[in-house]
């Protein structure tokens, strides 16, 4: 959900929800500046590097997915249960005018998670390909529609960056675990002190 709120429409919704939003981007800036991740972005070639954030993101979640037995205490299963249930819930920790502020993106996404259950596809690499598709779309979309008086720089990395990816497969399984390891130790850390803020009454 921390993709679809922007700005600081965070404290509009429920304290908790809203917590999560700010945690959420807390950790998308330490995986940005984490020296293993700045490595891996060095590696891109010029023509990709611009994306290596976006396509590093991508493929983490491959990952996570791939290798969850190895770094969880619980199934994946079981968690994906959890994070469905609590998603098809009418509610979902929103009443009527928190929902009326998010995204129409986001009721998209959320309507496709719970009809085709993705998310688990993940484990797959055919998945991170259609990610990949997905997002050069969506940049090209918006780049046409800000070019409305100059020509529209072209938008196309998906094909390239999975060729990247399976050069570079093993470097990449190779850091993701202590980079894993790290964010677990960061994301508890700033729950903690999240915990202790509120951002609007009950």
């Amino acid at each position: 959900m921390g993709d679809f709120v922007k700005g600081s429409q965070y404290r509009d919704l429920p304290d908790e929800i809203a917590r999560g939003v700010l945690l959420h981007r807390k950790i998308d800036a330490y995986t940005d500046a984490h020296p293993l991740v700045m490595v891996l972005k060095r590696k891109f070639p010029d023509d990709l590097r611009r994306v290596s954030g976006i396509v590093i993101d991508v493929y983490f979640d491959h990952l996570l997915c791939k290798c969850w037995n190895a770094l969880a205490t619980h199934s994946m299963q079981s968690m994906l249960d959890a994070f469905y249930s609590e998603l098809e819930d009418p509610m979902f920790g929103f009443d009527k005018q928190d929902s009326l502020k998010l995204s129409k993106r986001f009721i998209q996404v959320k309507a496709s998670l719970i009809e085709y259950r993705w998310l688990e596809d993940y484990k797959k690499i055919d998945a991170v390909e259609r990610a990949l598709a997905s997002i050069e779309a969506r940049l090209a979309k918006r780049l046409k529609a800000r070019a409305l008086e100059h020509k529209s720089e072209e938008v196309v990395f998906g094909k390239t960056a999975m060729t990247f990816l399976s050069n570079n497969a093993q470097h990449f399984e190779n850091v993701f675990p202590d980079f894993y390891q790290d964010v677990q130790i960061f994301a508890k850390n700033k729950a903690t002190e999240l915990s202790a803020v509120a951002f609007r009454s009950s």
